[in-house]
């Protein structure tokens, strides 16, 4: 089910955002599909990044898919706020709050789409009672909270995900999302993966359109 082709989103974490317009227009002449923000808060991370405002700004600047990922505790407290800023996908991570399916009812009822989101460390059996629920689910392979590299189990879980929405009839997007680059692009699209999130593989080339490019369809 997962698309041989993935949609490839932006992370706005590593773009020059002195120059955004400008990042901006280059992505989208290289046929970027989305962008995504990770809200950190300070507390579920240590660092802190983005809020609504950045996102009520960067909204009429694209009809692109904004793409908001909430790493932070009380995600309930922050998803109204990016609803009304325009974002078109909220995820929030199962660890960072005690009634995940309120979140879920509360992102669909701000005209967003709910993604649900968990740490390499969380088993994804906690996931199964939200899966109908939700849009986008994100095996995070990168943990951080706690500064560890790619988690090669990311495969597997990614496998499971895809497994449990075909047999279930569901309908969610898998995203994958930290550690993604060339070594290990391959491996998640076969995965299942249908969405990739490139920061520093975008960011950090010459060419966005052939970087975005070899994200989509590996390299030849």
């Amino acid at each position: 089910m997962a698309a041989e082709a993935p949609q490839i989103l932006a992370s706005l974490r590593s773009a020059k955002l002195e120059i955004l317009d400008d990042e901006l227009a280059a992505l989208e002449a290289a046929g970027i599909d989305g962008y995504h923000l990770d809200v950190m808060d300070g507390r579920f991370v240590a660092e802190e990044c983005f809020d609504a405002d950045f996102a009520a700004k960067l909204r009429p600047k694209t009809r692109r898919v904004i793409d908001v990922h909430l790493i932070a505790e009380r995600p309930e407290s922050l998803i109204d706020a990016f609803a009304r800023a325009g974002a078109d996908r909220i995820s929030f991570h199962w660890e960072a709050t005690a009634d995940a399916a309120a979140c879920v009812g509360q992102i669909r009822a701000g005209g967003a789409r709910p993604g649900i989101v968990c740490l390499p460390s969380t088993e994804l059996e906690v996931l199964r009672d939200l899966l109908q629920s939700v849009a986008l689910v994100n095996p995070l392979g990168v943990d951080p909270t706690r500064g560890l590299g790619f988690q090669e189990n990311t495969y597997q879980r990614i496998e499971t995900l895809r497994t449990w929405r075909d047999r279930d009839g569901l309908d969610f997007l898998i995203q994958a999302d930290g550690g993604v680059w060339e070594k290990t692009r391959d491996g998640l699209v076969a995965a299942g993966a249908d969405e990739l999130v490139g920061g520093y593989p975008i960011f950090s080339a010459v060419d966005y359109g052939e970087a975005i490019v070899q994200l989509r369809h590996g390299r030849k």
